[in-house]
């Protein structure tokens, strides 16, 4: 839910007419990714959402962000 919360707050990035913006829904919240924020297949099912951001420093590794899945923290369900 936190990272949902950072999205909405990075969001406010504009974007050019011709990029289509990614919106990441959870919860029933949607928020705009930073254009930036390069979308990528999801590694695996426990993913919703996968991004990856570049870094110009070429000391360090490129960052990733992943939304992960809904769940209930009922067990019953």
């Amino acid at each position: 839910m936190r990272l949902l919360l950072t999205l909405l707050l990075l969001s406010s990035v504009s974007f050019a007419a011709d990029d289509k913006p990614v919106v990441v829904s959870l919860s029933g919240l949607k928020a705009e990714a930073p254009k930036d924020w390069k979308k990528e297949k999801p590694a695996n099912l426990l993913r919703s959402y996968q991004f990856k951001l570049a870094t110009p420093d070429k000391d360090h590794a490129d960052a990733e962000v992943i939304v992960m899945p809904e769940s209930s923290s009922d067990v019953t369900k």
